[in-house]
């Protein structure tokens, strides 16, 4: 395997959390995007080309700037997902609350939706026209049981009776298959496919040695990547689920995988000051992109060379941030922080 190289990128920074940022993520369209964490608070940001003429000469760049917050979360934000079929509908969860947010109405703080339950949530994911919403947590606080939920988005209601129940598990990340009939659910070292329409187990692999903690699937739904604590980020066809090639930088859990618009680029965040860039099917030539602050997610966005990365920041500050990948396209690679002296 080749070594890691390091090509520049043009990073922008923007946004504070006051606390380390767990989440990111796009909505549908690209013009905004979501982080949250330890502060409690969903930040929302707009996103837009712009050009600059620095010596008289036109080039392109970025706007960013924030549209609001959301503050009805009582304890860290783990999961943010946007709504696929309404560009302007997040979700986000945390210890006892499901909450929806039509960031339109922030200002009018109307078009929310919350959803009380008595355990800690910690993934939530769409289905892929946005008719359903998936959640996991903790069956209680105090045990080892996990579950799976189903809800109605629109007024977060439950879809079945009773929620799907996994005895001594732990449940890190789930994702919605885009064939809209699966679910998958990961844990330590096994993936679960659960049938959308009754939460039975239809098939169970296992794919790597150690927990998993991200998922994602390619733009044409023809593959998902893992990413896990054994350092590893597989890819497995999503028809058969054979194991396609792995990839891995540092001996470090990966706790972010996220797939560019093209379906060639894995980015991936493994808890150190750069975010890891791979092409999918090659378990070579891939690079990093170095950062000045310990990497917690990563999403590309939908369109375009853009990453947005959640960062902490000397210890005690967690960033937001943006930026354009040289050598990947047009774009960047963009970082948010958070000054965390009020961390909760």
């Amino acid at each position: 395997m080749a070594e890691l190289g390091t090509r520049s990128a043009s990073l922008q920074r923007f946004g504070e959390h006051a606390g380390h940022i767990y989440a990111v993520a796009w909505n549908s369209t690209g013009s905004l995007v979501a982080s949250g964490g330890a502060d409690k608070q969903v930040k929302i940001y707009s996103f837009a080309e712009a050009t600059s003429t620095p010596g008289g000469n036109t080039i392109p760049t970025h706007r960013l700037g924030q549209v609001g917050s959301i503050g009805a979360h009582k304890g860290t934000v783990e999961c943010i997902a946007w709504d696929p079929s309404d560009p302007a509908k997040v979700c986000s969860v945390s210890t006892g609350l499901v909450h929806i947010a039509d960031v339109t109405k922030l200002k009018k703080k109307t078009g929310s939706l919350s959803h009380k339950v008595t355990t800690g949530l910690y993934c939530c994911a769409y289905a892929p026209a946005g008719g359903g919403l998936a959640v996991s947590g903790r069956e209680t606080q105090t045990d080892d049981s996990v579950m799976v939920f189903v809800v109605e988005p629109r007024r977060l209601t439950p879809v079945m009776k009773k929620p799907k129940r996994f005895p001594n598990r732990q449940i890190n990340t789930i994702k919605w298959a885009p064939d809209g009939a699966h679910i998958l659910v990961a844990s330590t070292g096994v993936v679960d496919v659960l049938s959308a329409a009754d939460l039975s187990v239809v098939h169970s692999f296992r794919a790597h040695g150690s927990n998993i903690y991200a998922i994602d699937f390619s733009p044409d739904g023809s593959a998902l990547a893992l990413g896990s604590a054994d350092s590893l980020v597989s890819v497995w066809s999503a028809d058969d689920l054979s194991c396609l090639g792995s990839l891995s930088s540092d001996p470090t859990t990966v706790r972010s995988v996220s797939w560019d618009a093209g379906g060639r680029y894995l980015a991936w965040a493994c808890e150190r000051n750069k975010v890891d860039i791979g092409e999918a099917g090659q378990q070579r030539g891939f690079f990093c992109v170095d950062t000045d602050a310990t990497v917690n997610a990563v999403a590309w966005h939908p369109t375009q060379h853009i990453l947005a990365a959640a960062c902490d920041r000397a210890a005690q500050t967690h960033t937001l941030s943006f930026g354009g990948m040289n050598g990947a396209g047009n774009g960047g690679i963009a970082s948010v922080t958070s000054s965390a002296s009020d961390e909760a």
